[in-house]
C-alpha cells in the first residue's frame, strides 16, 4: 500500500488462520556449571486439539539459526517437548526425560535473547526475549534455575510471569514454581547439602546441619507434587545428621526433596537412574 494520501485501513483478523496454542513454557539458557544440561527450551500444547509440528521452526535472533522441527512430530494437547541443544548432555542430566528432541544447532545467550516459534508457513506463533535482569528472574543467570512460566494462560512476553523453577528445572512436565530463598539460600537455623550420590542407581542420601534446636521435616515428593516417602520428622538437636532414600521401588525419574524447618525449606531434586 502506498500511504501517498490519507487513507482509512480495516483490519480483519481470521482466528482460524493464525491461532496456535503452543506455548514457549520454560528455558534453559544458562546452566549452573555443577549440572549442565546445555540450552534448551519446552513447548507446551495449551489448547484441545493435537498438533502437527512438521516442518515448524524455532529460532533465536538470528534468522540463520534454525531448528526444523521433523516429520510426524505430533503434540497432543497438555504435551510437552522439549527442544535441547545437545541430546547427549541433556539425556545424561535428564535421564527420566523422554520426550525431548534435537540437537538445535545453536545456544541461548546468557545475556537476554529472543526466542521465536514458527509454524510450516513461516508464520510466528509465539516468541519471548528474555534477560538476565529483573523483571526476568536472576536465578536462571547460571545459578540452577530455569525461566518458567506461572502459568500457560498468561502473556510470556512479560518477565513478570516468569519465575525460577528448581534447580534444573522440570523439563517435558508440569512447571513446579519455587521461590528462590526455597532454592538457594540455607534455612532458618539449618544447611542442606548436595544428595550424594546423583544421580543414583537406588540409594541416596541427604546430609544436613543443624545450627538451632527445632524441628525438621524432610519428605520425597514426585513432580506432581505428590509426597512419596517422609524421611525426617522430629525435633533435632543442633549437629550434623544423615537421612538416606532407597528408590528401588520407584519408577526412574526426576524426583524432589524437600526440607523444612519451623520458617523456612530448601528443596533439592534427586535423580533417579533405575534399578539393580
Amino acid at each position: 500500500v502506498q500511504l501517498d494520501q490519507s487513507r482509512e485501513l480495516t483490519a480483519l483478523f481470521d482466528p482460524e488462520d493464525w491461532y496456535s496454542p503452543m506455548v514457549i513454557n520454560e528455558i534453559n539458557y544458562h546452566s549452573s556449571p555443577d549440572f549442565n544440561a546445555e540450552d534448551w527450551i519446552e513447548l507446551y500444547n495449551n489448547g484441545s486439539e493435537s498438533v502437527d509440528l512438521t516442518n515448524w521452526v524455532l529460532k533465536d535472533s538470528d534468522d540463520m539459526h534454525a531448528f526444523i522441527f521433523p516429520s510426524s512430530q505430533i503434540m497432543e494437547p497438555g504435551a510437552y517437548l522439549v527442544v535441547s541443544k545437545k541430546r547427549s548432555l541433556f539425556s545424561n542430566a535428564h535421564p527420566g526425560v523422554s520426550n525431548y528432541t534435537g540437537d538445535l544447532g545453536f545456544g541461548l545467550s546468557g545475556g537476554g535473547e529472543i526466542v521465536r516459534l514458527f509454524n510450516h508457513n513461516q508464520e510466528l506463533i509465539d516468541w519471548v526475549e528474555y534477560d538476565d535482569f529483573t523483571p526476568w528472574p536472576l536465578e536462571a543467570d547460571g545459578k540452577g534455575a530455569t525461566l518458567a512460566l506461572d502459568h500457560p494462560d498468561l502473556d510470556n512476553s512479560e518477565g513478570r510471569n516468569w519465575v525460577p523453577s528448581f534447580s534444573g528445572g522440570t523439563p517435558g512436565s508440569e512447571n513446579i514454581i519455587l521461590t528462590s530463598s526455597e532454592i538457594y539460600q540455607s534455612g532458618s537455623g539449618f544447611q542442606v547439602m548436595d544428595p550424594w550420590p546423583n544421580p543414583f542407581r537406588n540409594l541416596t542420601h541427604i546430609t544436613y546441619r543443624v545450627e538451632e534446636p527445632g524441628r525438621i521435616h524432610m519428605a520425597v515428593y514426585d513432580l506432581q507434587g505428590r509426597i512419596l516417602d517422609v524421611l525426617v520428622d522430629e525435633h533435632t538437636l543442633p549437629g550434623e545428621y544423615t537421612a538416606s532414600w532407597n528408590g528401588v521401588k520407584r519408577a526412574p525419574g526426576v524426583y524432589i526433596c524437600v526440607i523444612r524447618s519451623d520458617a523456612h525449606s530448601i528443596t533439592k531434586k534427586l535423580i533417579l537412574t533405575g534399578r539393580y
